[in-house]
């Protein structure tokens, strides 16, 4: 999306130098849209992959409410369902 913002910027500069004056503002109004649609969607993008990772990280608090405790996260650590089975 960046990448589509730098080559609208180019353009624009290519044809402000040439005197094409509308079609420069245009391909830097597109610019800009790119610009922040790119923005954008890389602080949903941090914000759900954050959120994802929070939910499968080892240590997490269980978000149920019936199971307020905290998984253990070391190597092994079922040996409290041993004894159910």
């Amino acid at each position: 999306m960046i990448s589509w913002a730098v080559t609208f910027l180019v353009i624009a500069l290519i044809a402000a130098v040439l005197g094409f004056s509308g079609i420069a503002g245009t391909a830097v109004n597109i610019a800009w849209m790119l610009v922040v649609v790119g923005i954008v969607l890389a602080l949903c993008f941090v914000y759900w992959a954050a959120a994802r990772q929070s939910k499968h990280r080892p240590g997490a608090v269980v978000q149920h409410a019936d199971q307020a405790i905290c998984t253990p996260h070391v190597a092994g650590a079922n040996f409290l369902q041993r004894g159910s089975k």
